[in-house]
């Protein structure tokens, strides 16, 4: 989605130059993508914190090691919580 996303808005910035009523739009939409893409991760890693947690109450052996990558998506979730 983050690839679309900045895809659009590339080509929208050129051809607002060239033709501005087809350009615009792109942008727009190419921004809106990359928001998209943004919530998506955001959610991914969100997903992963919590699947981490569940695992570390199961094997308690391994507990540290599954909430270590657990404390690892929550940092990379918080990067696109803003």
């Amino acid at each position: 989605m983050l690839f679309i996303g900045w895809l659009f808005l590339i080509l929208g910035v050129i051809l607002a130059f060239l033709l501005p009523f087809v350009g615009i739009p792109l942008i727009v939409i190419g921004v809106l993508l990359l928001l998209v893409g943004r919530g998506q991760k955001y959610g991914k890693y969100r997903y992963k914190e919590e699947k981490y947690k569940l695992k570390a109450e199961e094997d308690p052996e391994n507990a540290e090691k599954y909430l270590r990558k657990a404390r690892k998506s929550k940092v990379k979730a918080s990067k696109f919580e803003r």
